[in-house]
């Protein structure tokens, strides 16, 4: 049975599901791009379309696969980014290193030019002896999570319920086109985080702090982080529902609704102890503390 379509090319190589590419004729063009925005890159800029009869896909229901062969070793494994460029905007997506092969792997839903290049992002607050080094490194090269524009990281702020989600959405590449929602009263159409919202709250990830209210900028709890992160790895079927509760010494101070979820966090890794055999429910989680939960859910 055939699961999927491999091309390979000496520009790279796309993996299409064989669920996107439908009963009509298909044609995928994977053309190298070579111009001012693609030069000093790690791998060669592609640009890849497919077409099902006379139209053009460029959303897909399952990740297409891009694996690109580096030109030589990274200096810095942990800086390598994928850049999506799409009608002269910039931006950069997930990805994940093989070292092994020396190759990098992206999966997108959206198809457009893709090349691979070192980032050169340097955070000013952030020290190499650092638990929380390597997470903000690859979290900030993988476009999920920002620095600031006096380049501080601020590894030790608080993270906002808004800026969970959008991290959330951007990490496992949930839709947010077409999503609306009219449930709280605090969450409006023009705020930047409206989409990345309702879309879990679509996907039913998120709930509000009351009936009427979400409260997006009020800073998340690790129990609120530790359900949207269960219930989003669950959604792209990552992670079994089934999970056992370990005996942090505070356990009775989780809440009711949050115990099945951090023991899902817990028992895939996603999420650890505070120390001294404490979870800490309701602490308000840090930028370092998402940054190394926004990856190891992506690695997932």
């Amino acid at each position: 049975k055939i699961n999927s379509l491999l091309i390979a090319t000496p520009y790279g190589t796309v993996i299409v599901p064989k669920s996107e590419l439908g009963n009509d004729k298909v044609e995928i063009n994977i053309t190298p791009k070579n111009d001012s925005q693609t030069q000093k890159t790690l791998a060669d800029a592609i640009d890849v379309t497919i077409n099902s009869g006379d139209k053009t896909n460029d959303k897909f229901n399952n990740s297409v696969i891009l694996v690109f062969e580096l030109k030589q070793k990274p200096q810095d494994a942990l800086s390598i980014a994928a850049y999506r460029l799409k009608d002269g905007k910039l931006s950069i997506v997930p990805g994940v290193y093989a070292e092994a092969s020396n190759q990098y792997i992206v999966e997108r839903k959206t198809l457009s030019t893709y090349y691979v290049a070192q980032d050169t992002k340097v955070f000013t607050d952030v020290k190499t002896n650092e638990w929380y080094y390597s997470n903000v490194k690859l979290a900030s090269s993988k476009g999920i999570i920002s620095g600031y524009p006096d380049s501080t990281f601020r590894p030790q702020n608080n993270v906002t319920r808004a800026e969970f989600a959008k991290m959330i959405v951007e990490a496992l590449q949930f839709d947010t086109q077409n999503q609306d929602i009219d449930k709280f009263v605090d969450i409006k159409k023009e705020n930047w985080y409206y989409p990345y919202i309702a879309t879990l709250y679509n996907l039913g990830i998120v709930n509000g702090r009351t009936e009427d209210k979400f409260m997006p900028n009020a800073p998340i709890t690790r129990e609120e982080m530790a359900k949207i992160v269960a219930l989003a790895l669950q959604k792209a079927g990552k992670i079994p529902s089934v999970a056992y509760l370990q005996s942090f010494t505070d356990v009775s101070s989780i809440s009711t609704w949050a115990q099945k979820y951090v023991a899902m966090v817990v028992d895939n890794g996603i999420m650890q102890g505070t120390g001294q055999g404490k979870f800490e429910p309701k602490k308000y989680a840090t930028r370092a503390e998402v940054a190394a939960v926004a990856i190891r859910a992506l690695m997932k």
